[in-house]
């Protein structure tokens, strides 16, 4: 049985040996953690066996006769508790007999000696059970408050419930005792003055790991100030500089990194898969209590830098598709964290959590993007001031996604950034015009086509005096204006924009750029609406070849959009449900049905059932699928549709 000291492997194999006393002739436990106490105690097998006088003072002698009783009897077991690895059990056990052996230790890698047993923490329910039961307390929510805690980790449980036993203190005080008093109480043991307690036990461990391998005790302080699991394997290189010299060497070096690694999953202080690394959060806490406060700075330091380097490498080189691109985004808030309570790396921290932020608008996690933008603005305005430019850039970005959450302050937000920007530059400044153009993207969602219209004409004004008339700068701005007056019932302007900024782009560009999937789908908005003005006008080749145009515009932003940001995006979910249904006018009902149910599978994965835009996509499919019925007289199977014409 392997695993993290206070997991419970001792009191595993107590047990067993309680229960199956009956069942054996002799049973034996053998102190295995340090070589000369296991012979001791295997010696002393063989005078409790009466096979060698205690007074013979040749050890040896008295350990091959006990391993020579056991080879030739059986009904026995034998108890290892402690062993450091399989080479200091190997000497003992004999290759017959008919007895059994249970082994506890900290190193997991007994495949091939024995059968592994890896123990991990108690399932939360047993836990709460377990705490209950001690303190005699009824459940009132503590108890799972608690096990939370203490990481579900038996010896720790078993030395909060001691502890509420011995003093009548109800779970809730032990609770706030813990969360103020931590190092103190871990420090204390549970089971009586001679059993070590839950740091004692990985003071042991630590001190093993950091001897085998400098870079290993150094990587265990890296991962104390990450979240305790999905802590990446790779990746960690971009930050190297930040760290230690055997440390930065072994994140820029594969097999001195599986050193490392090794020699901390040898004393079972993190668990490795092929990706990531994980580490109990009591290992963490104590890891933190055993540093100095200079430690501890430097390490909330190199962290919250290490995680920075690492998010920013993956956001700019990781296709948007790979499992790369979102890996340090579990160990942002950890990281902020221990910076923002060392105090250090302030600007790094409001950055790291700007980049954040922007990750979780792309993929339409607008909530997440928001809290992190929250935070990053009370940084930057502790740091700087509340009328800096950085202030007016998170400003900014939070009114955009406050608006995606149709929330009233995101004008505020934005006007204010209006006011910071115009007040440090003057009007004509490339920061006032992404300032027009953001609150007239507030004022568009609040249905102000006017008011919005006017500000991206203001923003396209100072463009215009900054670049020229004809620069690709401007793509963006004829993108939203071309949009606005299509809303608006500007056909005719609304198409003449988007055509010529989509000239401008595929000049500028080509014509696979992330930029113009945007363009494309606001164009292919027109069209339809331009199509059925011809139909009603009697005008019917020309209207279905506006819908043909359309199709080929939407198929490319798709396209576009899926190289861009992955198959199972947001964006790409909007474009395929308008896809479907411009396939539905154009009469491709199968196409339709497959565009839409694709469509509704990644609007629900990104935003959750319920939500708006999910509720319109089923509508949009049972609309479809009423048709399909009705023409074939079958519903339509899923994922087994014919592509279909035009």
């Amino acid at each position: 049985m392997s695993g993290l000291g206070g997991v419970g492997k001792t009191q595993l194999a107590v047990e067993y040996a309680y229960r199956h006393a009956a069942d054996y002739d002799v049973v034996w436990w053998l102190r295995a953690e340090e070589p000369a106490q296991l012979a001791a105690d295997f010696a002393e097998l063989s005078f409790a066996l009466r096979l060698r006088a205690r007074t013979d003072p040749d050890q040896r002698l008295a350990v091959e006769a006990a391993r020579k009783w056991l080879a030739q009897n059986g009904n026995w077991l034998l108890i290892f508790d402690s062993a450091r690895d399989p080479a200091t059990v190997a000497p003992y056990l004999g290759t017959s007999g008919a007895g059994h052996v249970i082994i506890t230790s900290r190193h997991s890698s007994w495949r091939g000696q024995a059968i592994p047993l890896q123990l991990r923490e108690l399932a939360r329910q047993d836990s709460i059970a377990f705490l209950l039961g001690r303190s005699g307390r009824s459940d009132d929510g503590s108890a799972e408050l608690l096990a939370e805690a203490l990481g579900d980790l038996p010896l720790a449980l078993a030395q909060a419930a001691a502890y509420m036993e011995e003093s009548g203190a109800p779970i809730n005080f032990y609770l706030e005792l813990f969360e103020k008093r931590r190092h103190e109480l871990l420090r204390r043991s549970a089971l009586g003055e001679t059993a070590p307690s839950v740091a004692t036990t990985w003071d042991i461990a630590f001190e093993e790991a950091q001897s085998r391998s400098p870079a290993a005790g150094e990587l265990l302080r890296l991962a104390a100030f990450f979240a305790a699991d999905d802590i990446p394997r790779e990746g960690l290189a971009p930050g190297a500089e930040y760290l230690p010299p055997a440390l930065a060497d072994a994140v820029n070096d594969p097999l001195l990194l599986d050193d490392a690694i090794a020699a901390l999953r040898r004393c079972s202080l993190v668990e490795a898969q092929e990706r990531w690394l994980s580490v109990h959060r009591l290992v963490q806490a104590v890891v933190r209590d055993r540093l100095s406060d200079e430690e501890y700075t430097f390490w909330a330091e190199a962290a919250v830098r290490v995680v920075y380097e690492g998010l920013s490498a993956d956001l700019e080189e990781a296709g948007t598709g790979s499992p790369d691109r979102g890996r340090f985004l579990p160990h942002v808030l950890p990281a902020a964290d221990h910076a923002e309570a060392a105090g250090v790396a302030r600007e790094v921290t409001e950055q790291l959590l700007i980049r954040a932020a922007k990750y979780h608008l792309e993929t339409g996690a607008f909530i997440a993007s928001k809290d992190l933008l929250e935070r990053a603005r009370d940084i930057a305005t502790a740091i700087h001031g509340p009328d800096h430019a950085h202030v007016a850039t998170i400003y900014t970005k939070l009114s955009r996604v406050l608006g995606e959450l149709d929330d009233p302050e995101a004008l505020t937000y934005a006007e204010r950034a209006l006011e910071i920007d115009i007040a440090l530059y003057g009007e004509d400044h490339s920061s006032v015009a992404r300032d027009y153009n953001n609150i007239a993207k507030v004022l568009r969602k609040r249905r102000d086509l006017a008011g919005a219209i006017l500000n991206v004409e203001r923003a396209l004004a100072i463009d215009e005096r900054l670049y020229g008339p004809d620069d690709a700068e401007l793509i963006p701005r004829l993108n939203d204006l071309g949009f606005l007056r299509r809303v608006q019932g500007d056909l005719d302007g609304a198409r003449q924009v988007l055509e010529s900024a989509l000239v401008r782009g595929e000049a500028a560009w080509g014509a696979d750029h992330p930029d113009l999937g945007s363009l494309l789908g606001n164009l292919a908005d027109v069209l339809p609406e331009l199509a059925e003005r011809e139909r009603r006008a009697g005008n019917f080749d020309l209207a279905r070849a506006r819908l043909v145009e359309a199709r080929g515009l939407l198929e490319r932003a798709v396209a576009i959009g899926e190289a861009t940001y992955g198959p199972n995006h947001y964006v790409v979910s909007m474009r395929r449900n308008n896809l479907g249904l411009l396939l539905r006018d154009l009469g491709d009902i199968a196409g339709a049905f497959r565009e839409i149910t694709r469509a509704l599978e990644i609007m629900k994965k990104e935003v959750g059932v319920g939500h708006r835009r999910v509720i319109q996509f089923e509508k949009n499919l049972e609309v479809v699928s009423r048709e399909f019925k009705r023409k074939s007289g079958t519903m339509p199977a899923v994922g087994k549709i014919p592509s279909g014409g035009s």
